[in-house]
């Protein structure tokens, strides 16, 4: 069951590397930046289950942790340049 769950994610973050490699808009491209942090978090998350092993924790609180500042900045950044024209 857990492999499917993997398999699933993996899929999940195939397509949002598809929007964000496509996405018409920035903030379309930050969205699926922080859903694909979001999805490694969770494959972490089931790698840990899996193993049996409670190793990869501190992976996923720091990916979590990352992917939240990454989505923040970003955000800020965007609010911004808004309204103005890219150089």
């Amino acid at each position: 069951m857990i492999e499917l769950g993997l398999a699933m994610l993996l899929l999940a973050m195939g397509l949002s590397l598809v929007r964000m490699l496509r996405g018409p808009e920035l903030a379309d491209r930050i969205v699926s930046g922080d859903l694909i942090a979001l999805q490694v978090l969770g494959l972490v998350l089931l790698l840990t289950v899996r193993l049996e092993s409670d190793l990869f924790i501190d992976v996923a609180l720091t990916v979590a942790i990352i992917g939240f500042v990454t989505t923040l900045a970003l955000a800020q950044y965007l609010v911004a340049t808004r309204g103005k024209e890219p150089t």
